[in-house]
């Protein structure tokens, strides 16, 4: 059997192990004029040499060999040597060889002139050839050693270098999210002064070329889906991004595989691989640094995993931003431990298989590269709609074992790879930590069953109304959402989130409104048992549960002069919380036109919510457009006519389509010369319609209401054809052409209920 390609790893790992260094380094290694002298005579067959004791052993007990390195040393590289050498005293310490001091060494060394001269590339492939006396290796010999240790060096540097700079990358996209925010925070205060300057009489400013960079920007990268339309619905199995993320995505694959495929140095003086083609040199190049640039990727990869996620709080990213950039680091993280894997695979390939399984660090590194092939397929869109607690169970546990495996399959370095692993496990920890911690702030009265009750009403085609009682005081925000666990039921570790739709303050602490349209599982679970109640069968719709949260983030819409909230189906529940929240703000309310657009297809759930929380006495001065699509049948008369009397009187209806210019209302022109609807006169409208609405018309028609530096926000949250149509309607206002507007203008926002 021919020379492994593990024995070429000990070689090539003797100065590691040697000088007792970490495995990162940005510099030449101390210890280089050693590893040079040791490279060159390594092939030479000294007389008293014993390979019986061990490749390191043998060498440190043969005084012909150590006379020959020294007067190596002594030679080519004199002013590295001593260094060379107290890292070989203290390998040969923790080995437990005895090892003469160098300056003993130099009184035993014979007179260099005297020490014979040979070509060691010429004599290593004659084994017959046994030297008596101490040798010297020629000036070349020499030099193709330190070339070789130079070469290792600058290649395990790079490998090393182009890992740091990920996390650079990282940086960078932690700087332009913060950057983001504050330009945001900067166009709005800017847009406040603007418009109350013209309410004070004055004139508004023309368009710099900074106003018209920044409108491009938002119409051509920053809103836009990747290709111009599709973004939450996907291409098959494939989440599509939109724009923004696309760009940010690509930079970093492209950098991984710019990464991948530079840096590489080959020679065929090459030491270390001398009886193999220069390909084998690429190839463990190769096979190294996927193998380094994955471990680098791996706490990235954790860290945009978890809901306690810093780089959410730093930038105001989203969670299912953070969650499409986990996907593409999981990815790539997989590629190169599938190319770190067959090229080392490629490289033992005349060796046994079974010789190499039986080596723990091939087999662990084995099994911890399947595992992470087997995440990919498990975490496609179809099996997380389907069957996410499947999903979530089998992510975690895969997770543990290639944590596991990795530790056993880099144990060889000596602990020089734990701090990758070790950043993984403390992200994980930290954020377990703080789920924890949330829990107890918000739950812990749980224990002395004296709070956090939910109560839940609801019928079989409405929405469930859940009311939670926090055991602190808490200040929420809309667009906050909290993970709901039931401690006693069969699986107590479960949980799930549920959208805040309003709250209120109570002399205990708070009590949080959700409400949420049964799904598979638990939340059908729970529309089960309040149809119990209701017929007699259970008690109470009351049930003890452990909160934690707040997650997400409150959209600023309230700080618009004109805000448009679009929502379809049940994403009405992302909707009513800032419903909630213009009714019952302190101080002036900034807001002067609110419209809430939504589409729904169910007379009966869209009674329930238009008689509670959008009736006219919690929407005063909103106007409400309900449309009733037609897939179930229902008109706009079947809602009405399962609305409370008191409500059903509020309502202005048609039968017609809204989708048609035609069928707008009626429009006015005030003093500014902008047209306004002749129903924003601040006391709100309730109209119910048959028929889906335009989304591009609705967005249209709210940009023909601004009046001078007004800015419009648009939230939704609903279908994902619905988003994909009302985000291309947005992008297309930007512009200086008829019907658009500025960049700064309006401001798109958008829910959407993706794990």
């Amino acid at each position: 059997m021919r020379l492994s390609t593990l024995a070429l790893g000990a070689l090539a790992t003797l100065p590691l192990a040697l000088a007792g260094e970490k495995v990162v380094d940005t510099k030449h290694r101390p210890t280089w004029c050693f590893s040079a002298c040791d490279d060159t005579l390594s092939p030479i067959h000294f007389t008293d040499k014993n390979d019986s004791l061990g490749y390191y052993q043998s060498k440190l007990a043969s005084p012909l060999y150590i006379a020959s390195v020294v007067g190596c040393m002594e030679t080519y590289c004199k002013d590295h040597a001593l260094v060379g050498w107290d890292y070989v005293l203290n390998y040969a310490k923790e080995q437990g060889v005895e090892a003469p001091a160098y300056t003993s060494l130099l009184k035993l060394l014979p007179p260099l002139s005297s020490m014979e001269v040979i070509d060691t590339e010429v004599v290593m492939h004659n084994t017959s050839n046994m030297y008596a006396a101490p040798v010297l290796p020629n000036q070349v010999n020499f030099d193709h050693g330190r070339d070789t240790e130079w070469t290792w060096d600058d290649e395990m540097i790079m490998h090393h270098a182009f890992g740091w700079a990920l996390w650079l990358l990282l940086g960078l996209m932690v700087i332009v999210g913060v950057a983001n925010r504050l330009l945001t925070a900067y166009v709005a205060h800017k847009h406040r002064n603007s418009v109350d300057a013209e309410s004070a009489g004055a004139s508004s400013s023309k368009a710099t070329g900074l106003t018209r960079a920044y409108t491009w920007y938002r119409g051509n990268v920053s809103t836009p889906a990747l290709l111009g339309y599709r973004h939450l619905q996907p291409w098959g199995w494939v989440s599509i991004p939109t724009r923004l993320q696309a760009i940010a995505i690509a930079f970093y694959v492209i950098l991984n595989l710019i990464f991948t495929l530079v840096g590489y140095h080959v020679f065929p003086e090459n030491m270390y691989y001398s009886e193999y083609p220069t390909s084998f040199q690429l190839w463990r190049y190769v096979a190294d640094r996927t193998g380094i640039m994955a471990f680098y990727n791996l706490p990235l990869l954790w860290m945009l995993a978890g809901r306690n996620d810093f780089l959410i709080w730093l930038t105001g990213w989203t969670y299912q931003s953070c969650n499409i950039f986990h996907r593409w680091a999981a990815r790539v993280a997989v590629v190169q431990s599938i190319i770190h894997s067959a090229a080392y695979t490629w490289l033992e390939r005349d060796d046994p298989y079974s010789e190499l399984w039986a080596q723990e660090y091939w087999r662990t590194g084995v099994i911890a590269t399947v595992a992470m092939c087997v995440l990919l397929p498990l975490s496609l869109k179809p099996i997380r709609d389907k069957v996410y607690e499947v999903f979530l169970i089998l992510h975690i546990c895969l997770a543990v074992v290639v944590l596991v495996m990795l530790w056993y399959h880099v144990k060889i370095f000596d602990g020089s790879y734990n701090p990758w692993l070790y950043a993984c496990i403390g992200v994980w920890a930290f954020d377990r930590l703080l789920r924890v911690g949330r829990i107890a702030v918000l739950s812990f009265r749980t224990l002395g069953q004296q709070n956090t009750v939910a109560t839940m009403t609801g019928g079989p085609e409405g929405l469930v109304r859940m009311s939670v009682n926090s055991s602190v005081r808490l200040h929420p925000k809309p667009g906050s959402y909290y993970f709901l666990y039931s401690p006693r039921s069969i699986k107590p570790w479960e949980n799930h989130p549920f959208t805040l739709g309003s709250w209120e303050q109570t002399e205990a602490g708070t009590t949080l409104h959700f409400l949420f349209a049964p799904q598979a599982g638990w939340t059908r679970s729970i529309q089960k048992r309040i149809a119990k109640v209701s017929d007699g069968v259970a008690p109470s719709t009351s049930m003890r549960v452990l909160l934690e949260g707040p997650y997400g983030h409150d959209h600023p819409v309230t700080s618009y002069e004109n805000i448009l909230l679009i929502a379809g189906g049940s994403g009405i529940t992302a909707i009513l919380p800032y419903v909630f929240a213009l009714q019952n703000e302190s101080g002036p309310r900034h807001a002067r036109h609110v419209t809430v657009v939504w589409v729904v297809r169910n007379a009966h759930y869209a009674a329930d919510v238009l008689a509670r929380e959008l009736a006219p006495k919690h929407t005063h001065g909103i106007d409400i457009q309900v449309h009733v699509s037609r897939e179930e049948g229902a008109t706009a008369s079947d809602v009405i006519d399962e609305l409370p009397t008191d409500v059903a009187a509020e309502v202005e209806s048609d039968d017609g389509s809204s989708s048609s210019p035609q069928e707008s209302p009626v429009h006015e022109k005030p003093e500014g010369g902008k047209e306004r609807d002749s129903d924003s006169d601040g006391e709100g409208h309730l109209r119910i319609r048959s028929g889906r609405p335009v989304m591009d018309t609705l967005v249209g028609r709210s940009v023909s209401q601004l009046i001078g530096a007004e800015r419009l926000a648009v939230l939704g949250c609903g279908p994902a054809g619905m988003m994909d149509d009302l985000r291309r309607a947005v992008s297309t206002r930007y512009g200086s052409g008829e019907g658009q507007v500025s960049g700064s203008t309006i401001e798109y926002f958008e829910e959407a209920f993706m794990w």
